[in-house]
């Protein structure tokens, strides 16, 4: 009874922070939103998408320089609700929402205060977030709040090795949608398992790097099946090595 109690609490203090923060980037953003088009990344986006809309495949139809789940991501949206251009500045806001979150989340895993934590929260999101400029949403944006939400499951996997899967699940995600800060993650990682490896406890530390590459390979393996079967493999070779 006390677990349940104390889940339902957990639960309810988590939905206040997510909607106070939620709030907070509706306030700052409200005067942001739909204001034009972004003619770099975000326009992009929103072409290569129409395009795997209309029934393209990635790196067999046409070319680009970061791999494309961002692209699949908002043609599933635009299949939902029509290719409007609007449905880029909900997704971007989407991102911001899902980054004040995940932020939160990892700065009271060191502080365990929520005061303080949401404090620091909208400081660096303040301070870093650019959320002076619309919402926008393409590959950097999702691969920065996977990136996230990446560090706070690798916090996590040092207490539960599932959080590992987990994390692996989302390296994966990262890479599939801007390949540099999916490698960068994964090397990260793997690195501080090494340190773990030599200074804490080794068997911990394998048991994790086993759970953390199953869910790695979890989503590389269909998807890179995926690109073969299409014969566009070649094409994902040559931008991982010159992109």
């Amino acid at each position: 009874i006390i677990y349940i109690e104390n889940h339902k609490h957990n639960l309810f203090s988590n939905s206040l922070i997510f909607l106070g923060l939620a709030f907070w980037l509706f306030l700052l953003g409200y005067r942001n939103f739909a204001r034009g088009f972004d003619f770099t990344d975000a326009t992009l986006n929103y072409h290569f998408s129409l395009r795997i809309l209309n029934g393209e495949i990635p790196f067999k139809d046409f070319h680009f320089s970061v791999m494309p789940l961002s692209f699949y991501i908002e043609a599933f949206f635009h299949k939902l609700f029509g290719p409007n251009y609007i449905i880029n500045h909900y997704l971007g806001f989407i991102t911001k929402l899902v980054q004040s979150f995940f932020i939160y989340k990892i700065f009271f895993s060191f502080y365990k205060k929520n005061t303080q934590s949401i404090i620091l929260t909208i400081f660096l999101l303040s301070l870093v977030g650019t959320l002076e400029y619309p919402f926008h949403f393409s590959y950097t944006p999702l691969a920065k709040t996977l990136s996230i939400i990446c560090i706070y499951l690798g916090i996590k996997s040092t207490k539960s090795p599932s959080n590992s899967f987990i994390l692996g699940i989302f390296v994966a995600l990262t890479f599939f949608t801007k390949q540099n800060f999916g490698i960068f993650i994964f090397i990260g990682y793997v690195f501080f398992q090494f340190i773990c490896f030599l200074k804490l406890n080794k068997r911990l530390t394998i048991k994790n790097l086993f759970f953390f590459f199953s869910g790695l390979l979890l989503i590389i393996i269909p998807a890179f099946i995926y690109f073969v079967n299409y014969f566009s493999f070649d094409e994902i070779v040559y931008i991982l090595s010159t992109g």
